[in-house]
């Protein structure tokens, strides 16, 4: 019977991609260090994801110049879409943006 120790292990190895990874790993130590990488591979992924509007969408769209408008509607729309309150697409985020625009005295 498989202890919840090796369970784990598999899990974690197949959560880094690699299966046999988790046979090398026997310690509490190892079993730290392969959750911290897949951590930081999570806070990668989450730094380097990007929204489904660019700045350069907002300064089209509203015929505006870089200014810092468009950082706080980004960043509104980027916010909004990891706490869930709207999809992670396009249609919607580019909806969320002209409201969040507005907000600013910013329209078409």
């Amino acid at each position: 019977e498989r202890s919840e120790q090796e369970d784990r292990l598999t899990e974690l190895g197949k959560l880094l991609k690699d299966p046999n990874l988790a046979k090398g790993l026997h310690m509490t130590s190892d079993i730290r260090i392969v959750e911290k990488l897949k951590e930081a591979e999570e806070q990668d992924k989450v730094r380097n994801w990007q929204p489904p509007v660019t700045g350069e969408d907002i300064m089209e769209y509203f015929q505006i110049q870089p200014s810092r408008s468009i950082g706080i509607i980004k960043t509104a729309i980027r916010e909004a879409i990891l706490d869930g309150k709207i999809p992670n697409e396009r249609e919607p985020a580019f909806q969320f943006m002209i409201e969040e625009a507005r907000k600013l005295g910013i329209e078409k």
